[in-house]
């Protein structure tokens, strides 16, 4: 099977990072098996199409800047990493023009940069990342041009939470690590319920019940559902387990420092799901050091033993 990634570009470091990794990865799935291909894909926003029929101007130089743009940095990726990149300029919105070609070349991941070409702000996540985080129905990988600690041969660390969300991302990681031979490493953090806070379903009081009662036995709940997630993780390589106390951002990003990347579980599900991301996936995409591969909750379980590309 080959792997086919669609990236988002837009002039941005974290654009030209994302572009970079996702070549690189190709480049070395090409030594294994037939080679992949990276789609390069730019956008030209509402508002300059808006412009052009409001103005009456011409905007065909604008296009082939971006168009000239857009190759120049494909041949360069091209050049470095020995993959294959077939660019795309598409107008409208960004974040529905990488789903759409997603959609139309079968991408089996789509990686973009955490921040547009507009914003420098350490602590949010670009408007057209957290727009495809919330309607992609295939993995994001997310990019930060300052996450330099990296190790592309190191471990692949696993958020394990509750629900389908974590079985999805547990299934993906331990695909991508058998076919990459990485090591995975499976982290669950123990958040204590606070003392005040009221629960809002039966399952949460009884977590409460429990920490506040026996926190050991709080402690081997934990143990007990990190030890079967690992138990259900088929891999070729090696799998193992971590709980760590605090917040599930925090032990995430300490965990995966010199990993290869994280993977974690698309877990806003709700009536405000389209607006609002979680606190533990907000500051993982905005703290880790490392690229964050976010994993949908109904993602398709591969048809052979080759995993998706990342």
């Amino acid at each position: 099977m080959n792997d086919v990634v669609v990236v988002g570009v837009d002039g941005s470091p974290d654009a030209s990072a994302a572009l970079a990794w996702a070549s690189a990865l190709v480049s070395v799935r090409s030594e294994h098996g037939p080679a992949g291909v990276v789609h390069a894909v730019s956008a030209l926003g509402a508002a300059e199409t808006l412009g052009t029929a409001a103005l009456q101007i011409d905007w065909a130089p604008l296009r082939q800047r971006h168009q000239d743009e857009l190759d120049a940095i494909g041949a360069a990726t091209a050049r470095a990493s020995g993959a294959e990149v077939v660019c795309h300029l598409l107008e409208g919105s960004p974040a529905r023009a990488l789903a759409d070609v997603a959609s139309a070349v079968g991408a089996t991941l789509i990686v973009v940069g955490v921040h547009g070409g507009s914003a420098r702000r350490l602590h949010m996540v670009g408007s057209t990342t957290h727009r495809l985080l919330h309607d992609s129905d295939r993995p994001v990988a997310v990019i930060r041009a300052q996450a330099n600690s990296a190790d592309p041969s190191g471990r692949l660390v696993v958020g394990v939470g509750d629900g389908p969300a974590t079985a999805s991302a547990i299934r993906w990681a331990a695909e991508f690590a058998s076919r990459e031979s990485l090591p995975i490493e499976l982290v669950r953090a123990v958040n204590h319920p606070p003392l005040l806070a009221p629960p809002f379903s039966l399952e949460s009081a009884i977590v409460k019940a429990a920490a506040l009662i026996d926190p050991e036995l709080f402690r081997k709940w934990n143990d007990d559902d990190v030890r079967r997630a690992a138990e259900a993780c088929s891999t070729r390589g090696t799998v193992s387990t971590r709980v760590e106390e605090g917040a599930t951002g925090p032990v995430l990003v300490a965990a995966s420092k010199h990993a290869k990347a994280v993977v974690i579980g698309k877990h806003f599900d709700g009536p405000l799901s389209g607006y609002l991301t979680t606190a533990a996936l907000h500051h993982l995409l905005t703290h880790a050091e490392v690229p964050v591969i976010v994993v949908p909750a109904d993602l398709e379980p591969s048809v052979s033993d080759a995993p998706p590309a990342s």
